[in-house]
């Protein structure tokens, strides 16, 4: 059974239930009214027989009989609605006192008086429909009737009953009102949302979820979702391009490999001196091929966050390593290293080095040969700041964004060999990211670009491991 049948049938049992306690009360509170009439005639009976034996019941009495004065009087004005009454042993009943709005009710008492008990009749004539009668039997025979109207009982329990009927009514308007809200608006977008995700399992990736009242849970859940599925789709698209990209880079190598070899088996390679120069060849393919699944085991060891070997690193030192590095491969250019004091951060040594140079290499690799390149890093509060500059031609501004991406090159038109493999920007992103940091690039068209990253210094508290600063 689904939720919104259990609902359903909840609202049946609540409407059962008000309609049985209604049913319930208004028996109660009859039985209660009715005990009020017995008590009153339990009182009275006493008073009826003594005004029975006083006006001499058991003799002739005229048809008519009028309520006497006196005794009789007294008890007409102690319940307005009275009967009074006898039955002479030949079974006519006389009336002696009657209500005054009614004079000529009279009470069917039948063949069986059914002498001390108490019952409801019908009335043989008047306006009332019922009393409520006991009786009692004088030493003659004469049977004493004792009554009251029901009609004051009976109009207070239809109040009863209008009453609990119409509480009810609202209360199963108001929980309704609330069944409905719940379906609507807590329902209906579960049963929409399963149909979706049901959809979009099925493979219909262009299904989302609809958009509901502003604000609402389900409105919430429904964005959630469809940025789900967006997310999801997002990174299927872009692993599917990172192994057709992958695949292209090392399908390259692979080419080159398989050309050598299918012309060192056809005998083209006969010479020496060809020989020679396809093997160094296949080893420069080789090495490239080696290089690029290296960087793809780094990223893959980065992405599952595999364990940092963190110390207190000195970037200022760091930076003039790889400013000397940098003269000795490529003399010509002119290197300028500069470093604020206190650049220290607690970080992994080698793969800060690794992204640092991945910044380098990819300048000398993006310029001129004889292009100034700076190297700086900076010290603002708890930041430290690393930037690698050049004055290159700069790049494109719809190109900043994906920089970063792994194999995406900015000329799409540059091969390998001349631009890489496309992962070393992606390198640089990863170990940043693993140390909790910030990266980016800045760059304008004719005035060159500025690679940085930035990791906030911890306290000395906050250091995994027994070193301190420098």
């Amino acid at each position: 059974m689904t939720l919104r049948s259990r609902l359903l049938a909840g609202l049946a049992l609540v409407l059962v239930t008000l309609t049985l306690a209604a049913m319930l009360v208004g028996r109660t509170q009859n039985r209660y009214l009715i005990g009020q009439l017995d008590s009153q005639l339990t009182a009275l009976l006493p008073s009826a027989s003594r005004l029975a034996r006083a006006e001499g019941f058991g003799r002739p009495v005229a048809p008519t009989g009028a309520a006497p004065v006196g005794a009789g009087a007294v008890l007409s004005q102690l319940v307005a609605d009275l009967y009074v009454g006898y039955r002479n042993p030949e079974g006519q009943l006389t009336t002696l006192i009657a209500p005054t709005e009614d004079p000529e009710v009279r009470p069917e008492v039948g063949i069986n008086p059914h002498i001390g008990s108490y019952r409801t009749v019908p009335t043989t004539a008047g306006r009332a429909e019922r009393l409520r009668i006991v009786t009692t039997e004088l030493r003659d025979g004469t049977v004493v009737v004792l009554g009251v109207s029901t009609a004051r009982a009976e109009a207070a329990y239809r109040r009863l009953l209008a009453a609990a009927g119409t509480a009810a009514a609202v209360v199963m308007v108001v929980v309704g009102l609330v069944v409905w809200w719940v379906i609507r608006l807590g329902l209906e977008p579960i049963r929409v949302m399963t149909d979706t995700a049901e959809a979009l399992a099925a493979g219909a990736t262009g299904r989302r979820a609809p958009p509901f009242a502003a604000g609402t849970e389900a409105d919430r859940l429904a964005r959630a979702i469809n940025l789900l599925v967006d997310t999801s789709q997002a990174a299927e698209a872009r692993l599917r391009r990172f192994v057709a990209d992958a695949s292209h880079e090392l399908r390259t190598p692979l080419t080159t490999l398989r050309g050598y070899t299918a012309l060192y088996a056809a005998g083209a390679l006969a010479e020496p001196a060809k020989v020679d120069d396809a093997m160094r060849r296949m080893a420069q393919e080789a090495a490239r091929m080696s290089s690029l699944v290296e960087d793809l085991f780094l990223l893959a060891e980065l992405d599952d966050a595999g364990p940092l070997q963190p110390s207190w690193v000195d970037v200022g030192r760091v930076l003039g390593d790889l400013g000397n590095d940098l003269a000795a491969v490529a003399p010509d250019r002119p290197v300028t290293v500069q470093a604020d004091a206190g650049c220290v951060v607690w970080g992994d040594e080698e793969r800060l080095t690794q992204a640092i140079a991945a910044f380098t290499a990819n300048a000398l690799r993006h310029t001129g040969s004889q292009t100034p390149l700076r190297l700086r890093a900076v010290r603002a509060k708890d930041v430290v700041r690393v930037e690698v500059s050049d004055e290159g031609a700069g790049i494109a501004s719809e190109h900043l964004a994906h920089l970063f991406e792994r194999f995406y090159r900015a000329d799409t038109g540059r091969t390998s060999a001349r631009g890489g493999s496309g992962l070393g920007l992606a390198i640089v992103a990863s170990v940043i990211a693993s140390h909790g940091g910030r990266y980016g690039v800045e760059s304008e068209l004719g005035r060159g670009s500025t690679f940085w990253f930035e990791l906030t210094v911890p306290t000395r508290g906050q250091t995994e491991g027994p070193g301190e600063a420098p």
